[in-house]
Parts: C-alpha cells; sequence; structure tokens
C-alpha cells in the first residue's frame, strides 16, 4: 500500500520465478498459501479469513489442516483446484517450486 492507504502493486523481479509486478487493487480476500511459512503468519496476523487453500504439508498452525481445504504439495499442485478457488493472490516461496509456479502463471493467475 502507499502512504494514502491505497493499495499499489507487489514487485517480485528476483528469484527463480522473476513474476512481473503484481497489481494488487486491494486487499488480498482469496488466498492460496503453497508454504507453511505464508499459513503460519496469516494466521498470526488474524488473517487466516482470507486463505482459501494450503498445501498438504502445513502443520502449524495445526488446525489449519481442519479448517482450510489442501490444494498442493509443496512442489505439486492440482491447477485447476486452485483455479476453482479464485485466488486473487497465491503465495509460494523457493525455486523448488520454480515449476508449479510457472504453470500457474501461464494460467493467468496471480502468483507471488
Amino acid at each position: 500500500m502507499d502512504e494514502s492507504g491505497e493499495a499499489t502493486a507487489i514487485s517480485n523481479r528476483s528469484g527463480p520465478i522473476a513474476a512481473p509486478d503484481l497489481p494488487v487493487p486491494h486487499l488480498p480476500e482469496r488466498i492460496v498459501c503453497l508454504t507453511e511459512e505464508s499459513v503460519e503468519l496469516l494466521y498470526t496476523l488474524g488473517e487466516q479469513h482470507r486463505i482459501v487453500g494450503i498445501s498438504v504439508y502445513v502443520v502449524r498452525p495445526e488446525r489449519a489442516r481442519k479448517e482450510k481445504p489442501m490444494v498442493t504439495s509443496f512442489i505439486k499442485g492440482d491447477v485447476e483446484k486452485i483455479k476453482a478457488l479464485n485466488p486473487d493472490l497465491i503465495l509460494g516461496f523457493s525455486d523448488i517450486q520454480a515449476d508449479l509456479a510457472a504453470g500457474l502463471i501461464r494460467e493467468g493467475l496471480p502468483v507471488w
């Protein structure tokens, strides 16, 4: 967000994926988390209601496994299942997920 509180763009021009700037016209409401870290962070911030899908490897917080659908392993995911969740943001991590992220980006999904 900029100083006025308006959402702007997230830039991810480094790393193995080097995705283009991701326009963020509003706070994401439907987030798919490809890693445990992003799930844990959103729960810690009290934003778990925004999560619509997680990895099968999420173990923290424990309740996430009961509350959220599992749509991906760490490096493989069901692109159609993820698309059906209509995410406005997909959070990934690491060059290990580069193939999955590239496939999601090819489908026009907002990966960061």
